[in-house]
């Protein structure tokens, strides 16, 4: 699984530049500052007079659905508005948004250009040394089947037996695959790829392979920016993994985090992340609950 939901993967099995080609996104976002829908500086926590601390978030700005620029030119997707959500519960901070490269992401987070980040993060080992992470998640990434619709025989990992199922040589989920193919003796042929997602779907639509494992939000940005006959089920057997925001290992960075956890554990009760989970991923992923439920309801139909 990856470590960067958003952005070390992902996008789950196509790259990087391949992706932001296929939303239409140019490198012209790169170096956006916004505070709500307007342009303003970043750099370290201020506090100003009135006793508010300035918060600058890096982001991308260049991954629909979790952070990107709409019709308008305004950042928005569901890490973006769960920060803004966050800042309303915390009248003692101010937010504004820095869009800068993944490359440079936690660089900045070092010298305290940026506070936290809403980019899709996962607590890896070598981060949970590093930074500090709430210990509540505001979502969990998980995996998904996907088939050509109007296929009624996969609805779960079992059902892959006897099928050819794409994977990108060097993906995680592929690595999934072959250590379930070694447990089980080989039940599914693997056709191996260059990882890319949108191929990968082809290839289903196609009919030169019966399934591939992606996130099920690569996959539904994919089937709608394409209009591929695609469907999927959610396939939780690989693992989920949990998404935070990272703080710097400090007082003041455990301050603000501290402040963050209170106002997720809020929005996760008030449906307030859900709601924008479904709105920008189209379903509920806000808890490990959620995702349970929508794999059992995917498979029940």
């Amino acid at each position: 699984m990856s470590n960067n939901i958003a952005s070390d993967l992902v996008y789950s099995g196509i790259t990087r530049r391949g992706f932001l080609r296929l939303l239409g996104v140019s490198g012209v976002a790169l170096g956006l500052t916004a505070c709500g829908g307007s342009n303003s500086a970043s750099g370290a926590a201020a506090t100003s007079g009135s006793g508010v601390t300035k918060i600058t978030i890096g982001t991308e700005g260049t991954y629909a659905p979790y952070t990107y620029l709409d019709d308008n030119n305004n950042l928005t997707g569901f890490d973006v508005e769960l920060a803004r959500a966050i800042d309303e519960k915390l009248p003692d901070y101010e937010f504004e948004f820095q869009t800068i490269e993944w490359s440079s992401m936690f660089a900045s987070l070092d010298a305290d250009k940026i506070q936290t980040i809403a980019n899709e993060v996962a607590a890896n080992d070598e981060r949970k040394q590093k930074y500090l992470f709430e210990d509540t998640p505001f979502a969990y990434s998980v995996n998904a089947i996907a088939f050509k619709k109007g296929r009624t025989d996969i609805k779960g990992i079992a059902d892959l037996h006897g099928k050819t199922v794409d994977g990108g040589t060097t993906s995680a989920n592929t690595a999934w695959l072959e250590n379930y193919n070694a447990e089980n003796g080989n039940p599914i042929t693997i056709n191996y790829t260059d990882g890319d997602a949108s191929k990968m779907l082809q290839d289903i639509v196609n009919g030169r392979v019966d399934a591939t494992i992606n996130s099920p939000v690569t996959i539904k940005t994919i089937v709608d920016s394409q209009g591929l006959d695609i469907d999927w089920v959610i396939f939780p057997d690989s693992g989920t993994t949990p998404v935070y925001f990272p703080f710097p290992n400090t007082d003041e960075g455990a301050k603000l985090r501290d402040a963050f956890e209170g106002a997720i554990q809020e929005l996760l009760a008030d449906g307030t992340v859900a709601n924008l989970s479904t709105k920008f991923l189209g379903a509920d992923y806000s808890t490990e609950e959620a995702v349970t439920k929508l794999a059992q309801e995917q498979r029940a139909q």
